[in-house]
């Protein structure tokens, strides 16, 4: 097994902050409204920047895998899925022990297995990666570049018409940036090698400020003439967003770190997004996020929240390294039996 690069392991980490960060600002204390920013600009302002350097956090996600590019394997597959159930029926265990009965029929319980969205669009892209693989085997870089503006003169316009696409939330959408991470690590990173990194950094930076200050700015003047301007803003197939998420890419690949605790932290990250995104589980997150700003100064949340967060992720990550030895356990029991059945087979 290949060492894990504790730089791009920081990134992973990051991006799932980010994740569980997005999932603590708007969807907990709700969405900008005109009276509700009129009436607090400067705290929407916060909330706003917060949600535009947060809103990359998928792309970084699947730009990593990208990056690093994958070979398909059924076990990798399998293992995926093992950890979903195992994560989310131990939720479900969890919370019928909190509240003494079950958070819903066999059938439900059962259902909180696979309503995750991106561990199906996830799971299709990691189906199709032999035949990315071998379509970017084919391609000159002049081949791919010109392929991969194509894709997005397509997808971008229509994913905010089109369900399929779904601004983003997509299979499709994550081809594509798998694609993009294999760019920019065969082509587009050695070419930059020259330029600090942090430009990178800074440009990120810019661009969420940037499209915070037009959301801002749209909600409140009550900006009549771009009414999609939020869906474009918090999507995940908006161009500035994917360009931001490089940016990220392109600064971490040339930091230089080996931490043992960030490889544990990034391994278990994916069960951080299992784990408060279970559909049981949601409900009770965002109530516990939001007493912690009823108890709190608004100034205060941001510290409360980020407590609650770093203990959910310690916990989800332990939990994603229990699911993986109980994987490998399986595993080596179900290898051990085949082959003892191999051998009675053979001794008849």
């Amino acid at each position: 097994m290949k060492a894990r690069q504790s730089n791009m392991e920081l990134l992973r980490i990051l991006a799932m902050v980010m994740v569980m960060t997005l999932h603590a600002n708007f969807e907990t204390l709700g969405y900008p409204r005109p009276h509700k920013v009129e009436a607090e600009p400067l705290m929407w302002a916060g909330m706003m920047l917060t949600e535009e350097l947060c809103i990359c956090c998928v792309d970084v996600f699947v730009l990593i895998t990208g990056w690093f590019g994958v070979h398909f394997r059924w076990r990798n597959f399998v293992r995926l899925c093992f950890l979903t159930l195992f994560v989310s029926q131990t939720m479900n265990l969890a919370i019928w022990l909190a509240k003494g009965e079950a958070p819903g029929d066999w059938f439900q319980l059962l259902r909180a297995s696979w309503q995750y969205w991106f561990i199906a669009s996830y799971l299709l892209l990691y189906l199709f990666t032999p035949a990315l693989n071998a379509f970017i085997g084919q391609q000159t870089e002049q081949g791919l570049r010109r392929f991969l503006i194509g894709f997005y003169l397509f997808v971008v316009p229509f994913s905010y018409a089109l369900s399929d696409l779904g601004r983003g939330f997509s299979a499709i959408c994550f081809m594509g940036l798998y694609l993009l991470g294999r760019y920019l690590r065969l082509y587009l990173a050695p070419r930059l090698e020259r330029v600090p990194r942090g430009r990178f950094l800074l440009l990120y930076l810019a661009l969420g400020m940037g499209m915070a200050l037009a959301y801002w700015a749209h909600i409140y003047f009550r900006n009549p003439w771009l009414p999609q301007l939020p869906n474009v803003v918090t999507s995940y197939s908006n161009p500035l967003t994917i360009l931001a998420a490089a940016c990220l890419l392109l600064y971490f690949s040339r930091l230089r770190l080996q931490k043992g605790w960030v490889n544990w932290l990034a391994a278990g990250s994916l069960a951080v997004y299992l784990t408060h995104q279970q559909i049981f589980v949601r409900p009770e997150f965002f109530k516990l996020l939001r007493e912690v700003d009823k108890a709190l100064p608004s100034p205060l949340y941001p510290l409360g929240a980020a407590a609650v967060l770093a203990v959910i992720y310690i916990v989800s990550a332990a939990l994603g390294h229990l699911a993986q030895r109980c994987f490998d356990f399986l595993s080596a029991w179900g290898e051990r039996v085949l082959r003892k059945t191999e051998i009675k087979k053979r001794s008849l």
